[in-house]
């Protein structure tokens, strides 16, 4: 994998909007996510965040710049198994049972699986393995609708862990959980993460989950959407629930929120 990981250069989104009217999504937005790394994205509602995800992902095309996930294009990223996505909603199928709806992917590419074996060297951890690791051990025969919404969500992670892609891209995965539930599948997500060592992008409203997570926190504004920070985010792992009561993790929490009232101001102030 490249040193970079991920690569935004200028780009530039815009949606029409009526007869005459459009929207601009994204403006000459510039970001560089290193190898390894865990960076958040965070801003109000409408800066961006979901279609700079989409633009990396190769859901959507932008209207100028450009965009690179391991030296390749999306789609030839995409192609190569080499990104995953977890949405909003876990999308599980619901007549499989959660083991079968996690081993799925692997299964229809199987390309991907063998390179994934290669490059674990051991083949890696098996699905089994990964679902005792998110604690669905005792649920992997259930049916998603026999479990809780947290459950539903851990499954879908590990499903887009389980083909070890470089990049994983994460829009809001927990933002329908409540706090208790939100706190522990963050703890979830980074022991998986610290294992299988992807690139992760993730994005949040939530200023805690950002700063617990991540090495860097991207800051949006909108209208139009932009990128106004990043910011360094100096704290030791493991990021166990102690680190949440530390005067360094509430410091941090501070210089986020005062970044995006800036953001804020900036945008009411064009």
């Amino acid at each position: 994998m490249s040193a970079e990981a991920i690569r935004v250069d200028r780009v530039r989104r815009v949606y029409p909007v009526g007869a005459r009217g459009s929207l601009v999504a994204l403006d000459d937005v510039d970001l560089t996510v290193a190898a390894g790394t865990f960076v958040s994205v965070i801003g109000p509602s409408g800066c961006g965040k979901s279609t700079l995800l989409r633009v990396i992902a190769g859901l959507e095309d932008p209207d100028a710049g450009a965009v690179s996930v391991c030296g390749n294009t999306p789609a030839q990223a995409a192609a190569a198994k080499m990104l995953g996505l977890v949405p909003q909603t876990p999308a599980l199928l619901p007549w499989l049972s959660v083991l079968k709806n996690v081993s799925l992917p692997a299964k229809v590419n199987r390309a991907a699986g063998r390179r994934r074996r290669e490059r674990s060297g051991n083949g890696g951890p098996d699905m089994v393995e990964l679902l005792r690791k998110a604690g669905l051990q005792d649920v992997m025969h259930k049916l998603p609708s026999q479990i809780s919404g947290g459950m539903q969500q851990r499954a879908a992670i590990v499903r887009a862990f389980g083909l070890h892609p470089d990049v994983l891209l994460m829009d809001e995965p927990f933002s329908a959980l409540d706090e208790f539930t939100r706190e522990a599948l963050q703890e979830q997500l980074l022991d998986l993460w610290d294992e299988l060592k992807a690139t992760v992008l993730f994005v949040t409203h939530s200023v805690s989950e950002a700063v617990r997570l991540s090495d860097k926190v991207v800051v949006m504004a909108p209208r139009p959407g932009r990128i106004t920070d990043v910011l360094d985010i100096d704290l030791p792992r493991p990021r166990g629930p102690e680190l949440l009561a530390s005067a360094e993790f509430h410091a941090y929490e501070d210089l986020v929120r005062d970044r995006l009232r800036g953001a804020f101001q900036s945008t009411a102030a064009s």
